[in-house]
């Protein structure tokens, strides 16, 4: 599809484009903001030596840290935390207050979270968990476990994300948006430009057929008509449209002024003298299809009368 082809179609389908990506944005940032509101807690942890005068308890200090910290996922969720946290949190979110252990590789840090359904319930439990990890003595005798970053400092909230959110969801819009536009052009498919015409009329004419757009003042029809069938006295006119009416009354004041009568296609052949009729084919863009256009080219040439122009509205 060309450029300009996309614009007609962009065109054609507006309205059912604007209509489905407001829909769209609407419906999907109401689901994103009724997401149920989730906070998060986070500190690090990291295994500090305690001084010793045992050389032999210096060097055992790479080794309890190796062994304790892999088991620290473990520690956070046992029950005395489990018990701490629920006596911590508001009642009622402690079941949905987790706590989450990430190890620095290559390190003795370790990072812990804590997300909650309140801003509250996570600073406290991550209090909880951070003081009973310490409490715990796991390191004794020859570390202990030092808090990197501020334990009190305010929870972050992860969900609802209002910017996050809204960027979704005008990319949900203008996706959907396409996807009508696509759907209007696939499922209901018309002729979209001149080019469109083109083609079509070469496709069944056999022939390169001149494509005139319609203007008031008729002067590029009557010359084209006075030019290519100068013995020509009538223009019947094939309407593929089902506009009939309308295009004769357009064909009309387009030729108005020459020497040309306009009159819709006869039921009977020979009424009129062949030799001194030409036909015309009409469409509107953006509303004939182009079954509808190949089928009034087809009449059009069945009639015996020579292929003036595609007049196009």
């Amino acid at each position: 599809m060309t450029t300009s082809q996309a614009l007609a179609a962009l065109r054609r389908a507006l309205v059912p484009a604007l209509v489905t990506a407001v829909v769209v944005f609407g419906a999907l940032l109401l689901v994103l903001g009724l997401q149920s509101p989730t906070y998060q807690a986070r500190v690090g942890l990291v295994a500090v030596p305690v001084p010793q005068t045992s050389q032999e308890s210096t060097g055992s200090y790479g080794e309890v840290v190796a062994l304790v910290l892999p088991a620290l996922p473990e520690l956070v969720v046992s029950a005395p935390v489990r018990q701490g946290i629920e006596r911590a949190v508001p009642a009622g979110q402690a079941a949905a207050t987790t706590t989450t252990v990430e190890l620095v590789p290559s390190s003795a840090v370790a990072r812990i979270t804590v997300t909650a359904p309140s801003a509250e319930a996570a600073e406290a439990g991550l209090q909880v968990v951070v003081a009973q990890v310490q409490g715990s003595g796991v390191l004794d005798p020859v570390g202990a476990f030092r808090v990197v970053g501020d334990v009190t400092a305010p929870a972050t909230a992860l969900r609802p994300d209002r910017l996050l959110s809204t960027g979704l969801a005008l990319l949900a819009a203008a996706v959907a948006a396409v996807l009508a536009v696509a759907a209007v052009h696939v499922l209901r498919p018309r002729v979209l430009t001149v080019g469109d015409v083109e083609r079509i009329a070469r496709r069944t004419a056999g022939a390169r057929v001149p494509v005139e757009l319609l203007r008031a003042d008729g002067e590029t029809l009557s010359a084209r008509m006075a030019a290519d069938h100068p013995r020509a006295s009538v223009v019947r006119v094939f309407a593929s449209d089902q506009q009939e009416a309308g295009n004769l009354a357009a064909v009309q004041g387009a030729v108005r002024g020459s020497d040309l009568a306009v009159s819709g296609p006869s039921e009977d052949p020979a009424a009129v003298e062949v030799e001194a009729e030409v036909a015309i084919v009409t469409a509107t863009l953006r509303r004939t299809t182009p079954q509808e256009l190949t089928t009034a080219l087809l009449r059009a040439r069945a009639s015996g009368r020579p292929l003036g122009a595609v007049v196009v509205s």
